[in-house]
């Protein structure tokens, strides 16, 4: 028998607060069979943040679109509420809420992590190895099973309370006094914890005002033996024996995930012995969580902010890390870090004991004593959610679904990251859409059959389309993915076996004209183009382009740097040189093709110069599907006034890194690239030029473009990248005349046909030869008001299908026997209100161009097709000569 040194809590413990009567909060906890519902366009832009502006958990490469506060809801319970009630982050005190109760587990689980308690751990049984519980406490009424207490020389198990399990110490009392109430609150508190549903059963083995617990093993296993499915112990020790080893060994046979404190002494390395070094064993090992402290400037002004590395949500001074321990066991190698996560610990507001007394209590604690209760209540909403997974499976889910808020991947500081509710309880690993038959093992259970966590990739993808949580469509698609009925509830399953129902048709972007990317980035480019002419016995060579130089600060890097980040690259590199007479060899590299492909394309005449934000149809679209990839061709100069381009272009995945936040569409939606099935495609381009006279010309282009991942220019992604190619054939014609006294116009139409070679498991079923347009008018005037300005307008309409449609088949439902139903139907890709553009623009320049402004302004009507769907774009801008 040995006393260990009590308890992985700081001994701050202040602003104790009387309750009056708190109700448990009316939730909804009706699920559907097989899962829950959930909006799959959720797992794509997620951006959390705590009222004070305390970061516990962010996505990656979200970290610096962080605002100060947050702008959204969450629930809070108010004074003798006896239901939640929406306010906004930050508006605790204003409104009136007692103490702490924005720094609740509940209230973070809420803010920070998004989670709408729609289900609680109901019938989950969370062992509580500490102090016992204030038996009497509101927040625990009618979920408290008969406890046990280990009698040792600091723990007599002398009252009635103490023997069930119970704590009548009052706080604060001794520095650790009611330590046992306050993490059972925060695992299962009806209003301040995570599993509120869940019972508690609770395991003295601590002295209720003694800095020591004895008898921790003992409490742990009786735990296990007792139907403790969870089991969360907040205590640290001098030493790891083989007794604890084998002790963590029992409980995990029996079936308990144990969830551990790092401890509070700060060190790098809890390699001292604190119990957590248990979870390298054989037999525990994937079955232990151990549990670090995050956050840091609560709301308790009596503990001074105790961050390390001077940022908001950084792992707490106090808190152990995992380092770089790692061990080597039967030939392998093990390392901490990989079974550590993080969670909040700072200023943690919770229940209390108050003795005998009827009156609820309520308090501050830090420690990664809070943080760990935190995980326990997370692990038994899972458990509850899906009796059939074991506690090594639940362990995986919460690893691999935590929020990566340290270096890139698994690290020394904060090994998997901070514990994210939400995505615990959404899909975890491999992910399909299901549209192949099986069956679950009851409501709320597994795929009948699977082995939950090690399923793998190909084996789940034999039931469905792979990848559905990073489901994405724009463009043409988009129109029939919005109207779908079956892709509305879709069943989604992910490697653990879970079923949930996904809205897919919520999977799409169209976010009309973008140049946010332009805006926000100009402050951290450097641009600077270039063009060099030499004279070859055959003519001149040419090169032209523009060198870009962005420089990331670190502190908006989205990842941890310690210096800022540089990189360069060209843009727009354009080679031509003469190879024979009346012959040129053409060459570009990130290059855009709008107006380079086709004399009389809107770009490919100053005319037009700053006058239009897109004008998309009368730029070649079809021809412009590689825009940004690599092109090589020729041009022939067949008379002086008929010209022939011809040439290959193709633009390959571009996965470059997080660099500059922008918070283009792109880049919100994507999130980390490598999730997304990036869009490629390949062209075969032909062109002819005629000037058939000096006040005009026609242009024709053909083309013949490849795409994977995409369709008609847009992205699909994921479970609803529905082809392995499509095929486009296209045709354009646009012509432009001079009217004379500075007018000229310009007009196109293009026509494509597109075949569509269906992927194996893909949702998409059948397909029709889809055929499409786009057409457009501009008209300029030069001089208007003076010599030196002008000003343009032009309708248009982008790319569109006309004609043509998709079958789509998915599961919906499961029935009440398990089984999958799966159903069918035929979208139309065709919109009954195709997009129109409309775009005005007006340049001017004054002192012989010193000074030069622009003004634009875009309207887009029923954007991508979307009925009622309309963006507006406003540009202006001014420039000064030197």
């Amino acid at each position: 028998m040995r006393i260990r040194s009590f308890l992985a809590c700081s001994a701050a413990a202040v602003a104790v607060l009387a309750g009056s009567s708190v109700a448990q909060a009316a939730m909804s906890t009706d699920v559907t069979p097989g899962g829950f519902s959930l909006d799959i366009s959720n797992y794509l832009t997620p951006v959390q943040f705590e009222s004070d502006g305390t970061v516990y958990g962010v996505h990656p490469m979200d970290m610096a679109a962080l605002p100060p506060s947050g702008s959204g809801t969450y629930e809070i319970l108010g004074k003798s509420s006896t239901a939640f009630t929406t306010i906004t982050p930050g508006a605790c005190a204003s409104a009136g809420f007692p103490g702490g109760w924005c720094n609740t587990a509940h209230a973070i689980a809420a803010s920070a992590f998004g989670w709408d308690f729609h289900v609680g751990g109901a019938g989950v049984i969370i062992g509580m190895v500490d102090t016992g519980i204030d038996l009497n406490h509101a927040e625990f009424a009618g979920r408290v099973l008969p406890g046990h207490c280990v009698t040792s020389s600091v723990n007599p198990c002398t009252s009635a309370d103490d023997i069930l399990g119970g704590d009548d110490a009052v706080f604060p009392g001794a520095a650790d006094a009611t330590h046992g109430t306050h993490t059972a609150g925060i695992a299962a508190g009806a209003n301040v914890g995570i599993a509120y549903q869940a019972s508690i059963l609770p395991v003295k083995v601590c002295g209720s005002n003694a800095d020591s617990c004895i008898g921790v093993d003992d409490g742990i296993v009786w735990a296990s033996q007792h139907g403790a499915s969870v089991i969360s112990v907040s205590i640290g020790g001098p030493i790891l024996a083989a007794s604890d080893i084998t002790a963590f060994q029992t409980a995990v046979s029996n079936g308990a995930l144990i969830v551990v404190a790092a401890g509070n002494s700060g060190n790098k390395d809890p390699a001292s012995g604190f119990l957590s070094g248990a979870a390298l064993e054989d037999g525990v090992r994937g079955s232990m969580i151990v549990v670090g402290a995050t956050g840091c400037n609560g709301p308790n002004p009596n503990i001074p902010a105790n961050c390390s590395n001077g940022g908001k949500g950084a792992i707490a001074s106090f808190s152990q890390e995992p380092s770089t321990r790692c061990e080597v066991h039967g030939g392998a190698r093990y390392c901490l870090k990989d079974y550590f996560v993080v969670a909040p610990g700072v200023d943690i507001w919770s229940s209390v004991g108050n003795g005998p007394a009827a009156t609820s209590l309520y308090g501050y604690l830090s420690g990664t004593s809070m943080a760990t209760p935190f995980v326990s209540g997370v692990a038994a909403v899972i458990k509850g959610m899906w009796p059939t997974l074991t506690s090594s499976q639940i362990a995986s889910i919460i690893f691999q679904t935590a929020d990566d808020v340290g270096a890139a991947g698994v690290d020394p500081v904060y090994g998997r990251g901070a514990v994210d509710i939400t995505k615990a309880l959404g899909p975890a690993g491999a992910t399909i859409v299901a549209n192949h038959s099986f069956s679950v093992g009851g409501s709320n259970s597994v795929v009948a059959g699977m082995t939950p966590g090690s399923t793998t990739t190909s084996t789940l993808s034999s039931l469905g389309a792979s990848n559905a949580t990073a489901s994405l469509v724009s463009g043409a698609l988009s129109v029939a993915v919005r109207n779908s009925t079956v892709l509305k509830s879709a069943v989604v399953v992910d490697s653990f076996g879970r079923t949930f129902h996904a809205d897919l048709t919520q999977s799409t972007y169209n976010p009309g004209l973008d140049f946010s990317n332009y805006f926000m980035a100009q402050g951290f480019n450097t641009v600077s183009p270039f063009a060099v002419a030499m004279q070859g016995p055959l003519g001149n060579f040419e090169a032209s382009g523009y060198a870009v130089d962005t420089v990331t600060p670190r502190l908006l890097s989205g990842q941890l740097r310690t210096t800022d980040h540089s990189e360069y690259a060209v843009r727009d590199l354009e080679l031509s040189a003469p190879i024979v007479p009346g012959v040129e060899l053409n060459a570009g590299y990130n290059l855009d093709l709008s107006g380079r492909f086709n004399g009389y394309d809107l770009q490919a005449s100053s005319a037009y110069d700053g006058l239009f934000l897109s004008g998309s149809a009368l730029n070649s679209p079809y021809a412009s599907f590689t825009s940004g990839g690599d092109f090589v061709g020729t041009t022939v100069a067949v008379a002086d006034n008929l010209h022939i381009h011809l040439g290959e272009s193709m633009l390959q995945a571009q996965h470059g890194e997080y660099v500059v936040p922008v918070f283009s569409y792109l880049t919100q939606v994507e999130g980390p690239g490598q999730n997304i099935s990036q869009r490629t495609a390949q062209s075969s381009l032909a062109s002819a030029d005629w000037d058939f006279a000096s006040w005009g010309g026609l242009g024709i282009t053909a083309s013949n473009t490849n795409e994977q991942n995409g369709l008609l220019g847009g992205v699909n992604s994921g479970a609803l990248a529905m082809a392995s190619n499509a095929n486009t054939s296209a045709v354009g014609l646009s012509g432009r005349v001079g009217f004379g006294d500075g007018w000229v116009t310009t007009v196109s139409y293009s026509e494509g046909i597109t075949q569509l070679d269906l992927r194996s498991t893909s949702l998409i079923s059948s397909a029709d030869t889809l055929h499409s347009r786009s057409y457009g008018l501009a008209v300029a005037k030069h001089g208007l008001f003076g010599d030196n300005d002008s000003l343009g307008v032009a309708v248009s309409r982008p790319v569109q299908i006309y004609a043509g449609g998709v079958g789509i088949t998915a599961a919906t439902s499961v029935d009440d026997n398990g089984n999958l139903v799966t159903s069918s139907e035929h979208v139309s890709l065709a919109s009954q209100t195709p997009e129109t553009d409309f775009e005005m623009g007006y340049v001017t320049s004054f002192f012989n161009g010193a000074l030069s402004l622009q003004a634009n302004a875009a309207y887009q009507m029923n954007l991508a097709g979307q009925a009622g769907t309309n963006s507006l774009a406003v540009l202006s801008r001014a420039k000064i000569n030197f």
